[in-house]
């Protein structure tokens, strides 16, 4: 089996000719990150009117991996700046 670059001529050459580009199959499961631990945490924790509680209550229990680390990271700074004010 040959594995064609998303970024080679060789894949242009492909796509433009109409060939489907032969890729990997990734699981869904392995590219998204769950958040419903910690929605169960914030929720369990956090008092009711917490800004940063209702922010990781709205957002959905899956979330691509990048994206979740990304809002993981801000919810760190967002939980130090809660505690710092109390």
């Amino acid at each position: 089996m040959n594995i064609v670059s998303a970024n080679s001529e060789e894949s242009f050459k492909s796509y433009r000719s109409g060939a489907a580009l032969l890729r990997p199959a990734i699981p869904v499961q392995l590219e998204k990150l769950s958040l419903v631990e910690l929605k169960a945490i914030a929720k369990d924790m956090l008092p009711v009117r917490s800004v940063l509680r209702g922010l990781i209550l709205s957002e959905p229990d899956y979330l691509p991996k990048n994206e979740a680390m990304a809002k993981v990271d801000i919810f760190v700074k967002l939980l130090y700046q809660e505690l710092d004010s109390r």
